[in-house]
């Protein structure tokens, strides 16, 4: 039988590798809860102390940071296990940069000053 001080490194390696495998089916998880409601995930963050941890023994709390269909940018906390799901709180729901849209309204101005253009080549021709 092994001695206890040959299985503290086994027991320790062990933990390790539940958690490793427990952070990435919550990653997969919250991202599948996001695609659902239309969204793609941008940052998840494990926060072993974010806001609810206090008197959960199961759930992990995370900050995740992702973009709705109508590209608004949220940040949200939730918390998630094998067994409870994906709970969502506050939402820091936030427009896009406004350099983004700048940049967007650009983009489509040149399009349609372009197609404005070529419609008048097609008129002066025909």
């Amino acid at each position: 039988m092994p001695e206890p001080a040959e299985l503290i490194p086994l027991a320790l390696a062990a933990i390790v590798v539940i958690r490793i495998v427990a952070d990435r089916l919550d990653r997969k998880r919250i991202e599948a809860d996001v695609a659902a409601r239309g969204g793609v995930v941008l940052d998840i963050s494990w926060k072993p102390f974010g806001r609810g941890w206090f008197g959960e023994k199961s759930d992990r709390v995370y900050l995740v940071e992702w973009t709705d269909a109508s590209h608004v940018t949220h940040t949200s906390w939730c918390k998630t296990s094998l067994f409870t799901g994906v709970y969502w709180t506050e939402d820091g729901g936030r427009p896009p940069s406004r350099t983004g849209e700048l940049e967007a309204l650009r983009a489509e101005n040149r399009r349609l000053r372009e197609e404005l253009e070529h419609a008048r080549r097609g008129r002066g021709g025909a």
